[in-house]
């Protein structure tokens, strides 16, 4: 445990509130994934808690594991409104051209989760992305890192 608690990352919290919500609406109780990481109901309830990434990676694994689902994140990924990931979405929104939109939300990116940093480039008609992860132990959720590449 770092002896500087704000050097230990954090981050708004929305993918675990995400994981809680299709809990919810699977009808699978809260209270065991949430006390596997170290939280409580009351805590992901509330919208302006933020969240060590640390815990954030726990409760995905843990509801994963509870519902079966080996992409839980990705599919949480893909079926939710933008805008509810907050200012990152308008930062990225407001942008006139996307290399614009991808340089804001580079800029942007460490402030929304204090756990990951994104990283853009421009390079003829390419466009990469690449997503480290930040001061985090190894779990089954490093299989997220990586790079992503598009034409």
């Amino acid at each position: 445990m770092p002896e500087d608690f704000s050097s230990i990352p954090s981050a708004t919290g929305g993918i675990a509130r995400l994981a809680c919500a299709r809990m919810r609406e699977a009808g699978k109780g809260l209270e065991a994934v949430l006390s596997g990481a170290g939280l409580t109901v009351e805590e992901v309830d509330d919208p302006t808690a933020r969240l060590e990434v640390r815990t954030q990676i726990k409760v995905l694994e843990l509801a994963a594991q509870e519902l079966q689902d080996d992409f839980l994140g990705f599919h949480l990924a893909r079926s939710f409104d933008l805008r509810e990931i907050g200012l990152h979405y308008y930062v990225m929104a407001s942008s006139e051209q996307l290399a614009e939109g991808l340089r804001n939300a580079e800029r942007y990116s460490g402030v929304n989760n204090e756990g990951v940093r994104l990283h853009f480039g421009v390079l003829a008609d390419c466009i990469g992305a690449y997503m480290p992860a930040i001061d985090r132990q190894p779990t089954s959720a490093s299989k997220i890192d990586g790079q992503a590449f598009s034409r």
